[in-house]
């Protein structure tokens, strides 16, 4: 019998704890399979504490989180089952949370405590910096108490003046239910980028360690947990932890958790040994459980004759979690996970990450698009954003010299999606505090040939280029590139990850999924059942290690070649990637080293550059509103028609904020709503339609749903003629008579021009009703801003005491365009008594 269990929308909408996160998508779920022993895991969640803002299926936060691993517990200690709560890594950098605090961190470890977790260890970016590492051994570790282990890392500590132990190397403890002995280490992998108070130690080093040989042979023991933040697939730590284990204890069952490589995977060792790997950025929360399990201590279940494996990948949203632990929008949330919620959006609130910086035209993508193409983050970075940021330091600093750019894709660490771009996306774009460096006047046919070097493998050892960088991608995904930097590159090696928790995109006009939320489709060593909401397949590509932008500057012909280009160019990077580009100029045959280098455009990180050009390209036109007026609503309805992202400003319309002198100097007419973008004004709903449709509209016709003006001038005095319609009949009648009845009252005193406005709305339904009993739309047989313009006050006409049932026709356009993707409805559209009062 299929384990796929169909659910159906629940009674209450599953929101997201934080007031910004948007509603999961209801799909079908796979069941959690519970076994004797079973482990919740988060690893590589990199300050993303909040969830995530703008994909639904991952907007659960860490309260959302720490109420789970509490129903979770519960149902264990209830069935007479044990769970393990893990954590292994990377928790910090890569989220405004952690990285715009000051200091960094602030909120974070604080936040971070509140869950009960029996087993964490620390990532390779809780070392890059002795800030964090000091954090890690004066917060992170006290908080966590003895669950903290750290079996192959020390830790300078300055007031002994010696190295020790960042945490302890190991942990015995006992289930609590069970009584399942467990034996726990926590590994990083062999990773040398951190920082010089702490020491990593190669791990086949450790193994041979008289504290790791003893406890490995301890004869008490009836599992070994090892976790790390190492990948479970094919990394030589693991392997090597397994086969030593293995060689004293070959019966003995172990689970691996790990981390690292930011994907969901569950692999195979033996049929007593398997690993589990659960993504990234508070994506995936991962179930695993082990059954067969001997024990010396309390047997509270059958004991199977062998042991079971399994795993689950959740998603991380409440639909997912109300589900799982059997709970409902009421029941759900403890105590501790509301607080834990409230102290996130505190901090969100301190540190001002919903700033608008811009708005995005389109969405831009890291590995979901080609590289190159016009929907590629990196191609975008290399054609408009680098060229123009650096272009103006090069005119004015380094006297119009030319220059190439190089930085790692791994500098770039999520998607840019369309809309808003906030101070908190600068950060999930690009964390990073590191800035630039140069190489003056090298000449151009040296500079050209780096960047292909550093995109192969060999012989420059690049793969330890790879291992350092903050997305870890194995060997497989290294390519082999020709010189042209714009030879598309191939996707042939991301289809190798596919068995590593990746997807592959189907034709969806075939897709019987088409229906489901997009997301992760992992196949794994245990098969494909292993994501526990069934998604929509999403297409990867792989991507080069480096890119680099060309800024092309006007020279002195004497400083250029015969086919114009410059003899020497200025040659800028990122620092972060500076080992690597020494390393290829010498292969080249270079006398350049690290003293070679200076400090290019001091002060500004990759990070700062990419928020300065948002700022000064991607202004979002901010439109003047009050939520109540039918004329604002237009307007609003519109842009989102349209997907026009606005930066809505609510104007306090009953304070009298209309006739303040700062909205005065907007529209002297002190009227709403007013649009602005940048230093275009319009204080008019009608020239707001004509605006925001002229200048987003579809002249080629490929998407005439999407194009509500016309270039035909006959076409647009048809529009206007019902955008006069509106101003007029729909303004004195419909919408005077809303205004009389849901903001002045009926009195003696009103009662005469409720009257008249009545008359003269009915007649106006009337003319509506004769043109729309033969035509769907007003004009054009398409939506157009005159269907805009007249919907709203018309679909609000029973608010003014003005029945639509006489009107059928009308009533099934304003279906239709309650209908159109992108609709949302206006306060009171579904409830004539709204703010009528008792």
């Amino acid at each position: 019998m299929s384990n796929i269990l169909l659910v159906i929308t629940l009674a209450t909408t599953a929101l997201g704890a934080q007031p910004s996160a948007p509603s999961p998508i209801p799909a079908p779920l796979r069941e959690l399979p519970w076994g004797q022993v079973n482990f919740l895991h988060t690893t590589d969640v990199h300050g993303w504490l909040g969830g995530h803002l703008r994909e639904p299926q991952y907007s659960a936060d860490w309260g959302d989180y720490v109420s789970f691993a509490q129903h979770l517990r519960d149902k264990a200690d209830a069935d007479g089952t044990d769970l393990i709560i893990v954590d292994t890594g990377d928790r910090v950098e890569g989220n405004g949370i952690y990285d715009s605090s000051k200091p960094r961190g602030k909120y974070t470890f604080d936040i971070v405590k509140e869950q009960h977790i029996d087993v964490i260890c620390s990532g390779n970016h809780e070392l890059y910096k002795a800030r964090t590492a000091s954090d890690e051994f004066r917060k992170t570790i006290p908080n966590f108490k003895g669950h903290y282990l750290a079996s192959n890392i020390d830790y300078y500590n300055p007031d002994t003046q010696e190295f020790v132990p960042l945490a302890k190397r190991y942990r015995k403890f006992t289930t609590k239910n069970q009584g399942i002995r467990v034996m726990a280490f926590g590994f990083l992998f062999d990773f040398n980028g951190n920082a010089n108070n702490t020491i990593v130690q190669p791990v086949e080093e450790t193994v041979k360690e008289k504290w790791f040989q003893d406890a490995i042979r301890d004869r008490e023991v009836d599992l070994f947990l090892v976790t790390g933040h190492v990948p479970v697939r094919d990394s030589r730590e693991f392997s090597l932890i397994f086969k030593t284990i293995r060689a004293v204890q070959w019966d003995i069952p172990i689970q691996f958790l790990g981390g690292h490589t930011h994907i969901r995977d569950f692999t195979k060792y033996d049929s007593r040994a398997f690993g589990l790997e659960s993504g990234r950025y508070m994506e995936t929360i991962g179930f695993a459980s082990v059954s067969g399990v001997k024990s010396d201590g309390k047997e509270v279940l059958p004991q199977a004759p062998k042991n079971k494996f399994a795993r689950r990948y959740i998603d991380n949203n409440l639909f997912s979690f109300y589900h799982h632990s059997n709970t409902n929008s009421s029941t759900f949330p403890t105590e501790q996970g509301r607080n834990v919620s409230k102290a996130i959006a505190s901090a969100r609130k301190s540190l001002k990450l919903d700033r608008v910086y811009g708005c995005a035209p389109q969405d831009y993508w890291t590995n979901r698009a080609p590289y190159p193409s016009r929907d590629s983050m990196f191609t975008w970075l290399e054609q408009s954003v680098i060229p123009e940021q650096v272009s103006g330091y090069q005119t004015s600093e380094r006297k119009n010299k030319s220059a190439i750019v190089v930085v790692n894709t791994g500098a770039v660490r999520f998607d840019i999606f369309k809309g808003h771009f906030t101070r908190d996306d600068s950060y999930l774009v690009s964390p990073f505090t590191s800035g630039f460096r140069f190489i003056e006047n090298m000449p151009k046919e040296i500079a050209d040939k780096v960047l292909p070097l550093l995109n192969q493998g060999s012989p420059l050892g690049i793969e330890d280029l790879a291992a350092a960088l903050p997305v870890h991608l194995e060997t497989n995904l290294i390519q082999e590139t020709a010189a042209d930097m714009n030879q598309e590159y191939s996707n042939d090696a991301l289809q190798n990850q596919v068995t590593m928790g990746e997807s592959v995109l189907v034709d969806e006009s075939n897709d019987p999924k088409g229906d489901l939320p997009p997301g992760y489709t992992t196949k794994d060593d245990a098969g494909t059942d292993g994501d526990d909401t069934e998604h929509r397949p999403i297409e990867f590509f792989a991507v080069p290690n480096c890119f680099a932008a060309n800024v092309q500057l006007s020279q002195e012909s004497s400083e250029t070649q015969d086919d114009g280009q410059p003899e020497t160019i200025d040659f800028v990077y990122n620092e972060f990637i500076e080992p690597w580009i020494v390393l290829a100029l010498q292969y080249l045959g270079q006398d350049y080293s690290s003293e070679d280098t200076a400090p290019y455009m001091e002060g500004t990180s990759f990070t700062s550059l990419i928020t300065d050009w948002v700022e000064e390209n991607w202004q979002s036109p901010k439109l003047y509103s009050f939520k109540e007026s039918g004329n604002s609503y237009k307007a609003r309805l519109l842009a989102a028609l349209l997907d026009i992202r606005l930066e809505v400003i609510e104007i306090d319309y009953p304070s009298n904020q209309q006739n303040s002198p700062e909205f005065l100097a907007i529209n002297p007419r002190g009227q709403i709503p007013a649009l602005v973008d940048g230093d275009k004004v319009f204080t008019d709903s009608a020239a707001i339609l004509v605006y925001l449709a002229g200048s987003h509209s579809d002249p080629d016709k490929t998407r005439k749903s999407l194009s509500f003006w016309s270039q035909d001038a006959v076409e647009q005095a048809e529009i206007v003629d019902w955008l006069a319609f509106a101003a007029s009949w729909i303004q004195t009648g419909i919408a005077a008579a809303r205004a009389i009845v849901r903001f002045r009252g009926v009195s003696a005193t009103t009662q005469p021009l409720l009257t008249t406005a009545t008359a003269k709305g009915e007649k106006s339904l009337e003319i509506l009703q004769s043109r729309l009993h033969t035509n769907e739309w007003l004009a054009l047989g398409r939506p157009t801003i005159a269907d805009i313009a007249i919907f709203s006050y018309v679909a609000l006409a029973p608010q003014g005491n003005i029945s639509l049932e006489p009107y059928p026709a009308v009533k099934g356009w304003i279906s239709r365009i309650r209908n159109m993707p992108g609709f949302f409805p206006v306060d009171g559209l579904d409830d004539p008594g709204y703010g009528k009062g008792p």
